[in-house]
């Protein structure tokens, strides 16, 4: 009895050892990322201006503002797009590229290396550079696509070709990492199954439908979620390439949200379009997980 009190004890204090030392952790944590979405909340109530001194209550006058704000609206569609679009053809890029550094070949690590350097690069700079390719004068893109067509088109003032542009560089920059998560998948997958299948008599393509897929499903589930996450939020990608121009058809939520709070200094603005970003990305995400979980199940 004595032994089992004892035993009792020491796990009491193992426990209060173990709150005190993840105590800290919890209430920097709470303190880093609880607060500043309390706060976002509490003055997207309110008109802030710092410059002028104004911190009044405004009730649902901000949102009330941002429903007929046509800006917000583009932007909210602009986003929708880029986050959906961008992930649709990493995805499936990244696939074939995965497939392509799963055979074996000469210098398939070398390659394996390289793949990554896009990703490598900071967005910015992928941004900036994009930007230069798709000049209207003198951007290589739009040379090399006069010279085999005769057609000049200027990307980055059409606002359909400044999207289209948008989404061309960050899938040029994210397909590397898609592709490096989906050949980890590929290199787990047992090759007993795909011996086995063959004597079966299954072709390639029932491989690929019935073991290579299955067994990827959850790094992509995975990795859509991640990234229809990441996307909704992006910002640099915007700054470095269109400023959210021609107009304000690349301008993306977290850009309007830059604009309102460091351009015209309207905090509580600001916050409310932060709110709704924050429900979007709740409820994208939510579909997402919904659609991803139906498609496992099929599979």
């Amino acid at each position: 009895m004595a032994n089992f009190v004892n035993l009792q004890k020491a796990s009491r204090r193992k426990i209060y050892y173990a709150i005190v030392l993840i105590l800290p952790a919890l209430v920097l944590r709470l303190f880093t990322s609880l607060y500043p979405v309390v706060y976002t909340i509490y003055l997207s109530f309110f008109r802030v201006n710092p410059i002028i001194g104004a911190h009044t209550y405004a009730g649902l006058a901000n949102f009330q503002k941002m429903s007929a704000d046509l800006v917000v609206r583009e932007s909210i569609m602009f986003t929708v797009f880029f986050t959906f679009v961008s992930i649709a053809f990493q995805t499936a890029l990244g696939l074939l590229v995965a497939l392509l550094l799963n055979k074996r070949f000469a210098l398939r690590y070398f390659a394996r290396t390289i793949n990554l350097i896009p990703w490598a690069i900071p967005m910015i700079v992928v941004a900036l550079g994009f930007r230069w390719m798709f000049d209207g004068e003198y951007g290589i893109i739009t040379d090399l696509i006069a010279r085999f067509t005769g057609l000049r088109f200027a990307w980055l003032v059409d606002p359909w070709g400044a999207r289209w542009a948008i989404v061309l560089a960050n899938v040029w920059k994210n397909t590397p990492f898609v592709a490096m998560l989906l050949l980890a998948g590929l290199q787990s997958v047992p090759l007993e199954l795909y011996e086995a299948a063959r004597v079966d008599g299954a072709s390639g393509w029932h491989c690929f439908r019935y073991i290579t897929i299955p067994f990827l499903s959850p790094i992509v589930i995975t990795t859509v979620l991640f990234f229809t996450v990441w996307y909704l939020a992006t910002f640099d990608i915007v700054y470095g390439m269109t400023g959210g121009g021609p107009g304000f058809s690349t301008a993306i939520m977290s850009y309007k949200i830059y604009q309102e709070t460091f351009s015209h200094m309207n905090f509580g603005y600001a916050s409310a379009i932060s709110v709704a970003l924050l429900f979007l990305v709740g409820i994208l995400g939510t579909i997402v997980l919904f659609i991803s979980r139906k498609f496992e199940i099929l599979l």
